[in-house]
């Protein structure tokens, strides 16, 4: 499924960012900079020996929806999945990602923080032959646990013809870190994994047709959802419309990590869930799907904060020094637009490169 994360997201709105993009690669942002913390390294070590070292304890699906609940769950999940079925249509997205962290162990302390902004446009046909232009630009600020700070912009073109991915992005800003290197003008990208300075573009979540989201596996979003509402009203032109708010307590949001992360990275997954379970209680995910007068999924707004208070560090490795502890939040926000459903677009074309 085409995540609606861009419209964007890894769900990533939570109902977007309900895929592993959301819950996995943003992961590591909590503790650090991508390209450059060697703190991160020890806790990505950490994880990585955990299933081998300690076992995971289960969240229990949360089971006590009403009827009149479920039903308007079940509207919302076939209106994303139908999604899939749209020929043409435009994305909108506008996303903010606010991570901090703080790990003590003894007299030593690390501590990370980052700050990003995402605003991307695509236009997408579907088919034998997809078809995609998108416009970015993202903004990106932190620092590491060493002191380095950076603070940049990446403003981007992609486009996506005839299987080839053909990307022009350009990086500004200032950095007391070391970055990933960017691609020079127009580039073909043949494994965007090769390319991670490119992540913040999102382009997989564009390109990969995969079942990935958690509205392809209706069971697990209704036994992770505490609460489901609706209202009726108009959007800004004044067409009629109906927004369902989806909330998921902690209870639910650690189950539905758990319960993906195992489907999508089997053995590994558990250590991301292990990582959830030490989250706070205060923890919460809650998604507003608007749907016009034909049921279409034409706009999301949602919001995850996930807050972790001196979280036990030896639950993940137990090789860390005992009392050894994670103090950090996650701050998620996610406007997504989606527009011009089956209506004619022009084919973007190959660049002159």
């Amino acid at each position: 499924m085409l995540q609606l994360r861009w419209n964007a997201p890894r769900l990533t709105d939570p109902v977007a960012h309900f895929g592993k993009a959301y819950y996995h690669t943003r992961v590591f942002r909590l503790f650090s900079h991508k390209e450059e913390n060697h703190m991160s390294k020890l806790l990505k070590l950490s994880i990585i020996m955990l299933f081998a070292l300690v076992a995971v304890l289960p969240t229990s699906a949360q089971g006590d929806l009403s009827d009149e609940e479920i039903a308007l769950l079940e509207k919302v999940i076939a209106a994303v999945q139908a999604i899939d079925t749209h020929d043409t249509y435009m994305l909108h997205s506008v996303e903010t990602s606010n991570n901090g962290s703080t790990i003590q162990s003894g007299d030593q302390i690390y501590e990370t923080a980052e700050q990003e902004t995402f605003d991307g446009t695509a236009s997408i046909i579907r088919g034998d032959n997809k078809n995609i232009l998108t416009l970015i630009h993202t903004e990106t600020s932190g620092s590491d646990s060493e002191g380095a700070e950076y603070l940049y912009t990446i403003t981007a073109e992609a486009r996506f013809v005839d299987g080839v991915l053909y990307v022009n992005a350009t990086r500004e800003g200032e950095s007391t870190a070391e970055l990933d290197p960017m691609p020079d003008g127009w580039a073909i990208i043949e494994d965007l994994l090769g390319w991670p300075a490119l992540d913040s573009l999102q382009l997989d979540d564009l390109l990969e047709d995969k079942e990935d989201d958690v509205f392809d596996y209706p069971d697990i979003l209704i036994a992770a959802t505490s609460s489901v509402t609706s209202e009726t009203g108009t959007d800004e032109n004044g067409n009629p419309v109906e927004r369902i708010t989806i909330t998921l307590d902690a209870d639910g949001l650690k189950y539905m990590v758990q319960e993906m992360s195992l489907i999508l990275e089997g053995e590994e997954g558990q250590s991301t869930t292990t990582l959830f379970n030490l989250a706070d209680d205060t923890s919460t995910m809650s998604s507003t799907i608007t749907l016009d007068a034909e049921g279409n999924a034409i706009r999301r707004d949602a919001r995850t904060n996930f807050i972790w208070t001196a979280a036990d560090m030896t639950v993940l490795n137990p090789n860390v020094p005992a009392g050894t502890t994670l103090t950090g939040f996650m701050e998620l926000t996610l406007m997504t637009e989606i527009s011009g459903i089956n209506e004619p677009l022009e084919p973007t074309t190959v660049p002159e490169m």
